[in-house]
């Protein structure tokens, strides 16, 4: 048995302690998809013995709704990161021309000097 059927079987054991229907657990874990969410929602139905199946419909979007909150947030800071290495990395005419004119002459601009 992996993971996954592990939390599976304890949320249909879960709902049943509860009163609740095996088909509703077997619902609840189509529906939460991951283990850890799986485990959450059997956590949930245990600690705090929901009165409706509503109630545990509702805590089981909500679960979903933090997953995907965070999956969105892990996804937005991987696409900084991968930006910010961008625009950090070394750039090999760096070296060559620092005033960004174009011409790459060690003087530096002498347009600007009065003879």
């Amino acid at each position: 048995m992996d993971e996954q059927d592990q939390a599976r079987y304890y949320l249909e054991e879960a709902c049943m302690r509860i009163g609740f229907p095996q088909e509703f657990g077997q619902a609840l874990a189509q529906y939460l998809g991951s283990a850890a969410a799986m485990n959450d929602m059997a956590h949930y139905l245990v600690t705090d013995r929901p009165h409706t199946l509503e109630e545990a419909a509702d805590e089981a979007v909500t679960i979903v709704q933090e997953r995907s909150t965070w999956i969105d947030i892990q996804r937005s800071e991987h696409a900084q990161q991968t930006y910010n290495a961008f625009v950090n990395r070394p750039r090999e005419d760096e070296d060559k021309d620092n005033d960004n004119d174009g011409n790459s002459d060690d003087a530096g601009d002498e347009w600007f000097r009065i003879s």
